[in-house]
């Protein structure tokens, strides 16, 4: 949340159902297969 005195800005996320979450987990796995190491976010989001 940014508060400012004249408007405030709120960025939410609302999850209908748990099919997002497992799809994710399974993007996650396929892209880590075969690969060691640490990676940082940037790294990860850049490749979806």
């Amino acid at each position: 949340m940014l508060d400012f005195a004249n408007d405030t800005i709120l960025f939410t996320h609302d999850a209908k159902s748990r099919v997002g979450f497992a799809e994710g987990a399974v993007r996650a796995a396929e892209w880590i297969k075969g690969k060691t190491g640490f990676y940082e976010f940037p790294e990860i989001v850049d490749q979806f």
